[in-house]
């Protein structure tokens, strides 16, 4: 009995020194398994302010399991090298945030310099100690396949010196150039084949291109001149170009398709319909019906992208027939037809809010409402503030110019009011 519990004390002994209290295997500061205190490097540190030789020989001890001075060092200012000192000196701060100092903790991601470093510092273990690679790298926390792989990438290749050939003759040279003259078009590689494949020269590319270079025969091509992009000329009267677009619009879990023309120069709504299609002749009939509406003269010139309804024979002979010249926007480019679209953004943000539990019909009606508020009373940034109707209809610089006469006054007569009102104050007194 007395031996029994003997070794339960001992198991229970060894017990406590490989788990904590919940249980668990003990972990270091950093969640490292802990290992024996003499070689312990998960808390190792590489200390980057000394030589390389010098820090790679530090490594080499820890692993060698010295754990401290080397047998040379003259002291702590001849370049001391202890772990513990370089784990605990630093006032109790992480290990992470020591600075001047490559952690090896185990998954931290490894640059060039610091797989160079493990590797020099596991071959010269190696030799001092005999030690296994294996345990080594065990308590570095790196894999066999990271250290081989790293072990590949530090030595280097040995790379066979280019074989330097003889010059050219000159019977080579003078076939190279003539060749060259012949063909002044003509890209030195395939200068190249045609001496060949003629047996004129019996050379290389790179043969080619020296002497090209050599005789001043060989000229780069004059890149590409890139397509200027001229913005077009801003619309100088109403009715000159119309934006056309479709939006679509959710009501009720299914989809309806708002067709909307707008007035380039003054930011007008001309026209909208609200169709369940968005077939062709949804686009046709909307500016059909525009142009009955308004009777614009001269026609104007339809802007659009380039979707399916406008790249369709039905549109092509609807605008030949009533004379509308059609403007097709840059492919992927939106921004060429970004008036239409910014009404769009507006009639989501401030007119169309909450439409998705919308019937069809207050759909409509809620639309029409809308467009007359935007059009007759919503002023637009792009008009000094003015309604666009005044632009469409009416006249923008007389009433810019009666906007500011009403404001002048208005200042007049808050001056006049404070004067009186001070003057009857001081009567009063």
């Amino acid at each position: 009995m007395d031996q029994g519990r003997n070794k339960n004390a001992q198991a229970s002994d060894s017990g406590r020194e490989t788990t904590d209290h919940t249980g668990s295997a003990a972990r270091g500061p950093l969640g490292q398994p802990s290992v024996p205190q003499a070689r312990d490097l998960s808390r190792g540190v590489l200390p980057m302010g000394k030589a390389t030789e010098a820090r790679r020989l530090c490594l080499a001890e820890a692993l060698s399991g010295t754990g401290g001075r080397r047998p040379h060092d003259g002291g702590a200012g001849s370049g001391d090298c202890t772990l513990e000192e370089h784990h605990h000196g630093n006032g109790g701060r992480e290990l992470e945030a020591e600075k001047g100092a490559l952690a090896l903790i185990a998954k931290r991601h490894k640059d060039r310099e610091q797989r160079g470093q493990i590797v020099r510092a596991i071959e010269v273990a190696k030799a001092r100690t005999g030690s296994a690679v294996g345990s080594m790298l065990k308590e570095l926390g790196v894999s066999r396949a990271s250290y081989y792989r790293y072990r590949k990438c530090a030595i280097p290749k040995d790379r066979k010196p280019r074989a330097q050939g003889a010059p050219l003759t000159p019977a080579e040279r003078v076939g190279v150039i003539d060749v060259a003259l012949a063909h002044p078009l003509t890209g030195y590689k395939s200068l190249t084949w045609i001496l060949q494949n003629e047996a004129i020269a019996g050379v290389r590319s790179h043969h080619v291109l020296k002497l090209l270079r050599q005789e001043n025969l060989i000229v780069r091509r004059e890149a590409a001149a890139r397509v200027q992009h001229t913005k077009p000329a801003a619309p100088a009267f109403p009715n000159e170009v119309w934006h056309i677009d479709l939006m679509y619009l959710s009501l009720r879990s299914k989809w309806w398709y708002l067709v909307d023309i707008l007035d380039a120069y003054s930011r007008y709504l001309v026209h909208w319909t609200l169709n369940d299609s968005m077939a062709s002749d949804t686009v046709t009939l909307t500016i059909l019906e525009a142009l009955e509406m308004w009777s614009p003269d001269p026609k104007p010139a339809i802007v659009h992208d380039n979707g399916a309804q406008f790249v369709s024979k039905e549109w092509r002979a609807f605008t030949g027939h009533h004379g509308l010249p059609s403007i097709r926007i840059r492919l992927a480019h939106p921004q060429s037809n970004g008036r239409i679209e910014r009404l769009h953004r507006t009639h989501r943000e401030e007119g169309l809010a909450g439409a998705d539990d919308w019937s069809v019909t207050q759909a409509r009606t809620t639309l029409a409402r809308w467009s007359e508020q935007y059009n007759n009373r919503r002023p637009h940034s792009a008009l000094c503030g003015l309604p666009p109707v005044v632009y469409y209809l009416g006249e923008p610089d007389a009433a810019v110019a009666q906007r500011e006469h009403f404001v002048q006054a208005a200042a007049e007569a808050r001056v006049n009011y404070w004067r009186q009102h001070n003057d009857a104050q001081v009567s009063n007194s």
